[in-house]
């Protein structure tokens, strides 16, 4: 599944981008040692990814720092889906960074969850431009977030919008996040906050029982 989202040169040396509608239905645990990031800014994600209550161990992923889109699913497009699915990794730089989703740009993160042992951390200070980083969804500029849990350890440096859930929920009509907990510590300097960073628009049904450090706007 993976190397046909992907795609890679073919028999010519001509680049096929792949096809970024394919489904995906787990039927068992999976190692993600050999996964990278589906989607980006370019070619999001559009298909629906169900992980049946399955687990995606090992994933690694690491960007450089000032990289538009960084996690699991780079960026998700409009009616592009990702359920039911359990994530363990290291996520790592990247300006809208989440396990899970880095850019939700129309899509629907539903009943997803990232383990204890996941970290999502950029604290290059010398980034330029808002940075959003969350446990399961970096930046959430349109579409739903519901039914997920957090307890990945989430770190962000100045000038950065820092949460449990998602680092930040624009103010489109469509931008909503509930029913969603943050078990995880989230650390950063200014905008954090255990459920996320910063909101726009509607936040429902959601609480933290993580640790949240940070200097300025700093909340639950």
């Amino acid at each position: 599944w993976y190397a046909d989202v992907k795609g890679g040169e073919d028999q010519n040396g001509d680049y096929n981008l792949g096809d970024l509608h394919l489904d995906l239905y787990l039927t068992g645990d999976v190692d993600g040692s050999n996964i990278g990031q589906v989607g980006d800014a370019d070619a999001p994600y559009v298909g629906t990814i169900n992980g049946n209550g399955y687990t995606i161990n090992n994933l690694e992923i690491s960007n450089a720092s000032d990289a538009t889109r960084t996690g699991f699913v780079g960026e998700l497009g409009t009616q592009g889906v990702v359920e039911n699915l359990i994530v363990d990794a290291k996520i790592d730089g990247g300006r809208n960074m989440g396990a899970i989703v880095g850019y939700n740009n129309g899509g629907r993160v539903s009943n997803c969850e990232t383990t204890a042992t996941t970290v999502v951390t950029n604290i290059n200070e010398d980034l330029k431009g808002a940075t959003m980083l969350g446990g399961v969804v970096g930046y959430n500029i349109e579409g739903i977030v519901e039914n997920c849990i957090n307890r990945a350890t989430v770190i962000g440096g100045k000038g950065m919008y820092v949460g449990g859930v998602a680092g930040e929920n624009y103010r489109k009509d469509n931008c909503i996040i509930r029913n969603c907990i943050n078990y995880g510590d989230v650390t950063g300097y200014e905008n954090v906050g255990g459920v996320v960073g910063i909101n726009h628009r509607v936040v429902h049904s959601c609480h933290n029982e993580g640790s949240v450090t940070g200097v300025v706007g700093v909340g639950g």
